[in-house]
């Protein structure tokens, strides 16, 4: 999971991460945190922003801690996650 803050545009420090895990084929779960404190417009500048900047990867998902915000979708989503670590791998 790769936390990064949805008021603020993507910084470099989250580029480096991405493609660090994405050059080393690490699964990642892009979760924009904090989206309670932003406008629905910023909500939707910030989220194809990050969409552009991952493919391949998941849609990155809008959360909130302090309101619940996609808790449901992010528990999905680790829970997903988790099944596929699972599954027998052809490389092992």
């Amino acid at each position: 999971v790769v936390l990064v803050d949805s008021r603020i545009p993507p910084q470099k420090l989250d580029l480096e991460m991405i493609s660090f895990l994405s050059s080393s084929q690490i699964p990642l779960i892009p979760v924009l945190t904090k989206i309670d404190k932003c406008k629905m417009s910023w909500r939707h500048t910030i989220t194809t922003t990050w969409q552009d900047l991952l493919p391949g990867h998941p849609a990155p998902l809008p959360f909130s801690a302090k309101t619940g915000y996609n808790k449901k979708a992010l528990w999905a989503a680790l829970t997903a996650g988790l099944d596929q670590e699972n599954e027998p791998r052809s490389d092992r």
